[in-house]
């Protein structure tokens, strides 16, 4: 997932810088089969408009629920070898987590939380590699998967925080280089592979960078020109 996201199966989404996710800057994943997110605007659709009503924050009081969709999310992707902080994360780390980002999800009918993502902010105590907002955890219930749902959550968190609100030129995330299908699934949502690097969590780091505002985001790929030849393509 990023290196903070779960995959729960081509439907579940969890994620890191990685996630995606994860303390490292990995991030996610998502629901196969999807049409791919123009990368070069904040989405507008009727999902991403019914995902803003839904979207909330997710604060320490919720850490139990929290930590228990993660670890369901996350369950495939040890079954793949592959390993994200998520999967194991103590109920001390996952707080550790909501205290230090941001995390917002998506709740059903009764209120239990269904797919949640968190963002790693640049001035936070848990920044991303490449100096923007950057996915960490994303996660969606097994029992929704295959419904999307990991897209409208992304759809939303672009089109309400990073655009609406931080007015971001674009957003990062890191995924597992050997997860089978994890890059791709990044690139149908709209994200660009930018590089990969080796973080020491036991895999390379694949980065991938949605662009949100075209012309903000030519401007920080120039003055960022550095920072990017810095990853290995």
């Amino acid at each position: 997932m990023s290196e903070q996201t779960a995959s729960a199966a081509p439907g579940a989404v969890p994620a890191s810088g990685e996630n995606p996710a994860p303390a490292s800057g990995e991030n996610p994943a998502p629901a196969s089969g999807e049409n791919p997110v123009p990368a070069t605007a904040a989405p507008t659709g009727r999902r991403a408009a019914a995902a803003i009503g839904r979207l909330a924050l997710i604060g320490p009081d919720r850490v139990d629920e929290y930590r228990d969709l993660l670890q369901a999310a996350y369950a495939k992707n040890v079954e793949l070898g592959v390993h994200f902080k998520a999967s194991d994360a103590s109920r001390e780390d996952v707080l550790a987590h909501l205290r230090e980002n941001i995390a917002y999800g998506i709740t059903g009918p009764d209120g239990a939380l269904i797919s949640t993502v968190s963002l790693r902010m640049p001035w936070g105590p848990n920044p991303g590699h490449l100096g923007l907002p950057h996915i960490g955890w994303l996660a969606t219930d097994p029992a929704h998967s295959g419904q999307g749902l990991g897209r409208e959550l992304l759809d939303a968190l672009v089109e309400q925080v990073l655009a609406g609100l931080l007015h971001a030129p674009a957003v990062s995330l890191g995924t597992a280089q050997d997860h089978p299908w994890l890059g791709a699934y990044y690139q149908r949502l709209g994200f660009e592979p930018v590089g990969s690097a080796d973080l020491g969590l036991g895999h390379i780091t694949d980065f991938y960078i949605r662009p949100i505002d075209p012309a903000s985001y030519a401007g920080w790929r120039a003055r960022h020109a550095d920072l990017l030849k810095g990853l290995t393509s």
